[in-house]
């Protein structure tokens, strides 16, 4: 009988030797190729899921379109789970010895885009004159960039990441209450998720999926504090009614909007992206939708993609608040 430990090295060591292979190509257009001859020769199981699994995420960084990217990346997930299948067939008591198909990188990047992507090009028709269009030319190649640089952040274990401190926050939070709920959420974020993610956690499996959509609604409203207090302290640039309905009635995603109305943040910037996904993941959260959803669902992994998405927002905030301080301290010209 084969051991299923090194059944599980032996596709790991396949994996490893695929990337060595892959980092020795000059771009990712012949990564492709050699990927796209690859996956010819290769008739199913891991192997050619893990194939898929690369190709499809090159695909969506290089293609127009994010269809073929996509469409790999399902064949990659559903090769994946037909393959955990039959080994804990095989193996039933040895089935954490293998990777779970919800822990590959097929199932986290189709969590990441495959939503997301039809809501940036809705949001894009609806309001043509405020929000760029992110998936054409240049801006599609930087919006996959950021999305690619959190997706390969996430792999990094919490416990190998930055931190934001207190003082970070005070760079861009200045109402005192408002600073302190800020960091009240971000810091319960950041040791729930870190729990979450340790093999001694206080919590059971089951607890994983609920908090998770915790974690996520939490660095939703984070944002939503910081967005806030800028929108308060520049309220001399908002109408009267927009004033009066600010505390009472804005969410998330009307404070997005008006910043980009107001060019608070530039919405083909970096930061503009950020603010987006964290808002699409939060509104992702509804019980309407979760009775709808099949596959895909809001998990740690889910979780920890908007925890880095937020730590980026911070700063780039930072930044800019800084270039703002900076402008503010030059010297006078003289007349």
């Amino acid at each position: 009988m084969k051991n299923p430990t090194n059944i599980s090295r032996k596709y790991q060591e396949f994996a490893k030797k695929l990337n060595k292979s892959l980092s020795k190509k000059e771009n990712n257009q012949d990564r492709i190729k050699y990927l796209e001859e690859y996956n010819k020769k290769t008739a199913k199981g891991f192997n050619k899921a893990y194939i898929l699994e690369r190709l499809g995420a090159f695909y969506l960084l290089e293609e127009s379109s994010e269809k073929k990217g996509i469409n790999c990346l399902e064949k990659s997930y559903k090769l994946y789970t037909e393959f955990y299948k039959e080994f804990c067939r095989k193996y039933p008591y040895n089935r954490l010895s293998f990777p779970l198909p919800q822990d590959t990188l097929a199932y986290r990047l189709l969590n990441l885009v495959k939503d997301f992507i039809p809501f940036l090009e809705e949001k894009a028709n609806r309001e043509k004159n405020l929000w760029p269009d992110y998936l054409k030319g240049e801006n599609r190649k930087f919006l996959f960039s950021v999305l690619g640089q959190i997706y390969n952040d996430s792999l990094t274990h919490i416990s190998g990441t930055g931190r934001h401190n207190w003082s970070n926050f005070k760079r861009v939070v200045r109402n005192r209450k408002i600073r302190g709920f800020v960091i009240e959420n971000y810091e319960a974020c950041y040791e729930l998720f870190l729990n979450l993610s340790t093999e001694q956690s206080i919590f059971n499996a089951n607890d994983k999926y609920p908090l998770a959509r915790a974690i996520i609604v939490m660095y939703g409203s984070t944002l939503e504090g910081i967005l806030f207090d800028h929108l308060k302290k520049r309220s001399q640039c908002l109408k009267n009614k927009e004033k009066e309905s600010l505390e009472e009635k804005w969410g998330l995603g009307t404070m997005i909007r008006v910043c980009f109305e107001r060019k608070f943040i530039n919405p083909q910037s970096k930061l503009a992206v950020l603010c987006i996904l964290i808002l699409f993941f939060r509104n992702y959260i509804h019980p309407a939708k979760e009775i709808q959803r099949k596959e895909y669902f809001i998990d740690i992994n889910l979780a920890n993609i908007v925890r880095i998405a937020f730590d980026y927002a911070l700063i780039e905030m930072i930044k800019l608040k800084d270039i703002k301080n900076n402008k503010k301290n030059l010297p006078q010209k003289k007349v």
